[in-house]
C-alpha cells in the first residue's frame, strides 16, 4: 500500500476493507442486524443506548445517532483510535496487509458474513488480529478511563 515514500492511496483502502470485517477485526459486537444494516453501542461516546450506531453493511458507512459522527472505514478508524485520516488509513493498510487492492488477512467477505450473522461475533481468528483487539480495546478503556 505505502510504497516508501508518504503516499498512500484512501480509495484503494476504502475499497479493500469493508465496516463489517472492521467491527469483527475491532472485536465490536453487534446489538442486531436487519439486512444491511447492523445497530451497536457508539465506542466513540458514553451513551446509554445499545443500538446507537448503524452500520451500513451495503455501502460500508456508519453513523451514530448519539453523537452524529459518520463516514467510512478510515473515518470510523480516525475517530476510533483519535488519530487524522491519513494516520487511520495507514493503520487499516497494516491490520490488513492489503496487497493489490485486497486484504490478505481476509479477502473473502462471505467468511465474514458467517460470523456476523450469528447473534454473536466471533472474536479475530489469527494472533495478530487478537493482539490488534487487545490493544485497541485497552486504548478505549485508557480513554474511558482518563475522561472521567
Amino acid at each position: 500500500m505505502s510504497n516508501g515514500k508518504d503516499w498512500i492511496d484512501f480509495n484503494l483502502i476504502k475499497q479493500s476493507v469493508s465496516m463489517e470485517l472492521l467491527i469483527v477485526h475491532l472485536g465490536l459486537f453487534h446489538i442486531n442486524r436487519k439486512g444491511d444494516e447492523v445497530r451497536l453501542k457508539c465506542p466513540f461516546h458514553n451513551g446509554k443506548s445499545n443500538n446507537s450506531m448503524a452500520i451500513n453493511l451495503a455501502t460500508d458507512s456508519f453513523y451514530c445517532f448519539g453523537c452524529k459522527t459518520g463516514g467510512g472505514v478510515i473515518e470510523f478508524v480516525a475517530k476510533y483510535e483519535d488519530c487524522p485520516p491519513r494516520t487511520a488509513a495507514v493503520k487499516l493498510d497494516e491490520w490488513f496487509e492489503i496487497v493489490n487492492g485486497k486484504s490478505s488477512i481476509n479477502s473473502d467477505r462471505e467468511v465474514v458474513k458467517t460470523f456476523t450473522n450469528n447473534t454473536e461475533l466471533v472474536p479475530p481468528i489469527t494472533a495478530q488480529h487478537l493482539i490488534a483487539s487487545i490493544e485497541l480495546q485497552l486504548a478505549q478503556l485508557k480513554r474511558l478511563i482518563l475522561s472521567r
